[in-house]
């Protein structure tokens, strides 16, 4: 077999565990209740990405569509929590 071919096929396996990597770590760094205000589940992405390791062509869609539109949403949510209140702390109780 021609050896610029195994280089090829290396550099494609690669690209498709660093993208799953990314979408594993990224899923399980966002916390479950972010999930839940943007109206999705981490449970059921977690097994998303699970299937999409033994899924390589749709796996790479669903990794794809995780960073790219998912998360984004999720991280959207937590941030926007972040910022809900008054600085300082908490109102004050005759609020």
């Amino acid at each position: 077999m021609d050896p610029n071919v195994n280089i090829g096929l290396a550099m494609v396996v690669f690209f498709i565990v660093f993208l799953w990597l990314w979408a594993f770590v990224a899923m399980l760094r966002l916390p479950s209740w972010a999930y839940q205000d943007a109206g999705t589940s981490k449970g059921l992405w977690a097994f998303v990405l699970v299937a999409a390791l033994f899924l390589p062509l749709i796996g790479v869609v669903l990794c794809l569509w995780f960073i790219l539109s998912t998360s984004a949403l999720v991280r959207a949510e937590r941030q926007l929590d972040e910022h809900i209140g008054f600085p300082g702390g908490p109102p004050p109780e005759d609020y």
